[in-house]
């Protein structure tokens, strides 16, 4: 049965985290961990690499579609993206992003905190839209997901136990989305290294 957003009550879906809900936040920085090039998108809608790290859509895309809110959940920093967009929800997600900051700094990634830092900055461009009642009524009915520690799990923790540094965790500030009642979030275990299998 295919449920509606109407139904739910959902009116919107944003998702954070690393390459599993990355739709294209890396297409226009200098890291390995970018998919707008083949053999990706091989099976997206028009064939076209778009930046996931998939040979078509990711589940965020489903969840959207299911939910009868769009097709596809366009990336937060895709140029093309537009006040609609916002509306009903973006990916702030970057490929190869971990919980340790780490990684942002060796691979110029989206670390966690500066995803919620877009989030909120979204927010603001919401309310300039559509006002603060419609933008606080948008975001306390959307869907929240966040998938992300598959990197730290796999990369981190065997520096870690290499001896290299020790693991330490960002605070992120996950807080700041309680008072929007997240109705999801997700934990991946199995992580996705898209510059290997290019090899």
């Amino acid at each position: 049965m295919l449920l509606h957003a109407s139904f739910l009550y959902i009116s919107a879906v944003f998702a954070f985290g690393d390459s599993t809900v990355d739709t294209g936040n890396n297409n226009n920085r200098k890291t390995p961990f970018k998919a707008n090039h083949w053999p990706y998108g091989y099976d997206f809608p028009g064939h076209v690499p778009s930046g996931r790290c998939s040979n078509g859509k990711l589940i965020p895309d489903f969840e959207v579609s299911l939910l009868g809110i769009k097709d596809l959940l366009p990336a937060y920093l895709d140029p093309m993206v537009t006040d609609k967009d916002l509306i009903t929800g973006v990916s702030f997600a970057s490929a190869g992003c971990g919980l340790d900051t780490l990684m942002d700094h060796v691979y110029n990634v989206i670390n966690m905190s500066t995803q919620l830092d877009y989030f909120n900055e979204c927010l603001d461009r919401i309310r300039r839209i559509a006002g603060s009642s419609v933008a606080t009524n948008i975001v306390e009915n959307s869907l929240i997901i966040i998938s992300a520690g598959s990197v730290d799990m796999c990369l981190l923790t065997m520096m870690y136990l290499l001896g290299v540094f020790d693991i330490q965790f960002q605070l992120i500030k996950i807080s700041s989305l309680e008072t929007f009642n997240p109705l999801f979030k997700t934990h991946i275990f199995i992580p996705c290294f898209p510059f290997i299998r290019n090899r």
